[in-house]
């Protein structure tokens, strides 16, 4: 620990939390501490995260302070850019495009004895439930009972990953008494660990952004649902639009998606490690722009 005066400069990587989805305090809090930061003559970088959108005044007029006292800010797709842009237009030279870092972090491979090359982890998130409409929130842990059924007709051993433990804990009950018999449950806090984890299963269902990202950047196949526009424009970001799904498409969308991932496995594994390299230079870039402001 050390006191504000120890700190030279700072570097923010909040993921999303900035926008009218999310409680609009974090924004206010955070644009208090830029003034403080901009006046003590401290460089201030937000890596690149979701924003927006900023349609309610607080959350705008907070991201605006936020944009005028950083010095970069690194939007992680094309909407957060926009909604970055249209909230803050006086600072848009400052708003630029960049994917998510942590593509560029590489877990070690981890064997276990629960994740196989027959192996399909299913990763829920409880934000599925309180940050979607009512019909969304609904239909969640039936879409999750219906991964459970479709990846034992194609053969393949479901697992509960909770990618967010302490969150996401409360969902295990409730997937179990939705199936005809429970699956393994796998608890790993370390952010390292399962990013391994993550990279060693035939296949990967996830409503976890992070989740999403050691998969896809691991080169394992993954199907996503998610809660806001982050989520499919990672696929895009990894070339695998069509692997996006809603709780609400027909039954028989997850067979369809699990089938075609068994078919095309090493095409799309393939795909994703050649993405991967591209991005990783994207990644690159941002830490050149990172350390001119820093002079490091």
């Amino acid at each position: 620990m050390v006191t504000e005066n120890d700190i030279d400069g700072i570097i923010d990587a909040s993921g999303f939390a900035f926008g009218d989805q999310l409680p609009v305090s974090t924004a206010q809090h955070f644009a208090a501490d830029c003034i403080r930061w901009k006046k003590q003559g401290k460089p201030i970088v937000l890596l690149p995260q979701a924003f927006g959108p900023f349609k309610k005044k607080e959350a705008r007029l907070a991201f605006q302070l936020i944009a005028q006292n950083a010095d970069l800010i690194f939007a992680r797709d094309k909407d957060s850019l926009q909604f970055a842009k249209i909230a803050a237009p006086e600072e848009e030279q400052k708003i630029r495009l960049a994917p998510d870092i942590t593509i560029n972090v590489d877990g070690p491979v981890l064997k276990r004895k629960d994740v196989s090359d027959q192996t399909a982890l299913i990763v829920p998130n409880v934000r599925m439930l309180d940050r979607t409409n009512p019909q969304e929130s609904q239909a969640y842990l039936p879409f999750l009972a219906r991964c459970v059924k479709y990846v034992r007709e194609k053969k393949l051993d479901p697992v509960l990953l909770l990618h967010s433990d302490r969150d996401d804990d409360r969902l295990v009950n409730a997937v179990h008494d939705q199936i005809t018999s429970k699956i393994p449950v796998i608890r790993e806090t370390d952010p390292i660990k399962l990013k391994g984890i993550l990279q060693s299963p035939r296949l990967v269902i996830a409503s976890r952004f992070h989740a999403l990202v050691a998969a896809l950047s691991g080169g394992v196949p993954a199907i996503a649902v998610g809660w806001s526009h982050k989520y499919k424009h990672l696929l895009n970001d990894f070339q695998c639009p069509d692997m996006f799904t809603s709780v609400n498409a027909p039954p028989d969308e997850m067979l369809r998606l699990i089938t075609q991932v068994q078919t095309e496995h090493a095409i799309r594994s393939e795909r994703l490690r050649i993405v991967k390299m591209n991005l990783s230079t994207k990644i690159d870039t941002v830490w050149k722009e990172a350390g001119k402001i820093f002079s490091f």
